[in-house]
């Protein structure tokens, strides 16, 4: 049997893998109320202002601002590497 990188060989990796997707499973189904009423449907973000604010608009900026953060990370980052690279020289 031939092993990959984690050392235990394939057959097993896969009922390891199986079993574990499987627990998972039972313990999500396990999560769910089955004892608190509902009707069952969606929530209707576009009812009110409020719905729409906290539930599209604040993680839309949300992950914007993340990206604008990460682009000027690597603009400093950059700017500081060319710096070292000139005082190096």
């Amino acid at each position: 049997m031939k092993k990959n990188i984690a050392g235990f060989p394939k057959p097993l990796k896969y009922a390891l893998s199986t079993l574990w997707a499987l627990l998972l499973s039972v313990g999500a189904l396990a999560q769910r109320p089955t004892h608190i009423p509902g009707n069952g449907e969606p929530v209707n973000f576009f009812d009110s202002l409020t719905n729409i604010v906290l539930y599209i608009i604040i993680p839309l900026l949300v992950v914007v601002l993340f990206f604008l953060w990460r682009r000027d990370l690597k603009k400093k980052q950059e700017e500081k590497e060319k710096q070292q690279e000139n005082n190096s020289q």
